[in-house]
C-alpha cells in the first residue's frame, strides 16, 4: 500500500498484477499482442476524462518498460499488493477467493454495522483485535498469492505488479482509461485501487 509523506493530493493510484507470456522476451509486440490481442493494429487510445489520454502504442511502451523495471513478481510481492479484491476489477478465477478476504469492520467491531454500536473497547482489546485482524488478512493474501501462482503455472504465464496514479493525464488514462480491462476479462490481469 501507498504511504504519502508530505502533502495529500486528490489523486488515486491503483496497481495492477499482469501476467504476460513466461520465459519469452518482453517485446513490444508480445506486449501489444498481449494487451490487445483483437487490435493488431494498435489504432486507437484510452481515455478517461481528464484530459488528453493514451494512445495505444503509448500504452504498449509505458507497460512494457514498467514490466522490465519491475521484474517477475514473488508470491510476497503479490501478498503484499492484494487488498480489497472486492473493490477492485478481478478476473473470474479469483472471484470467490475474493468473498473470503477479512473484514476489519466485522473482525474489530464485531459488525459491518458498528457506526450504530456502542464500543467501549480498552486499548489492549482494539490492539488484540487489530492483531487478529492482521492474522487473518495477512493469511487470506498469502492464500491469494498460491492461488495466482498456481493459475499462472497452469497458463504458462508470469505475474507482474505495476502501479499508476492520476495524478496527470497520461497517469489517469493509464489508471482509469480500461487499457488492461480485456486482460482482466481473460484471466491475465487484476486491479487494486490503494486509494
Amino acid at each position: 500500500m501507498k504511504i504519502r509523506g508530505g502533502f495529500v493530493s486528490n489523486s488515486s493510484s491503483s496497481s495492477f498484477v499482469i501476467g504476460m507470456p513466461k520465459d519469452e522476451e518482453l517485446t513490444l509486440d508480445l506486449v501489444a499482442k498481449t494487451l490487445f490481442p483483437d487490435n493488431p493494429t494498435l489504432r486507437g487510445g484510452f481515455g478517461s476524462g481528464y484530459g488528453l489520454g493514451v494512445s495505444t502504442i503509448e500504452a504498449v511502451n509505458t507497460v512494457r518498460n514498467d514490466v522490465i523495471e519491475a521484474g517477475a513478481a514473488t508470491a510476497e510481492t503479490i501478498a503484499e499488493t492484494v487488498h480489497g479484491l472486492n473493490y477492485g476489477s478481478i478476473p473470474e478465477f479469483l472471484r470467490e477467493l475474493a468473498k473470503e478476504e477479512p473484514d476489519y469492520e466485522v473482525v474489530i467491531y464485531g459488525s459491518k454495522d458498528y457506526r450504530r454500536q456502542d464500543h467501549n473497547l480498552s486499548q489492549d482489546e482494539q490492539r488484540a483485535r487489530w492483531a487478529k485482524y492482521n492474522d487473518l488478512s495477512e493469511q487470506w493474501r498469502s492464500k491469494v498469492a498460491t492461488a495466482m501462482l498456481e493459475y499462472a503455472n497452469e497458463k504458462g504465464i508470469q505475474w507482474y505488479v505495476i502501479e499508476y496514479s492520476d495524478d496527470s493525464s497520461f497517469g489517469s488514462a493509464m489508471e482509469h482509461g480500461g487499457v488492461f480491462d480485456d486482460m482482466i476479462h481473460r484471466g491475465l490481469a487484476m486491479r487494486i485501487s490503494n486509494h
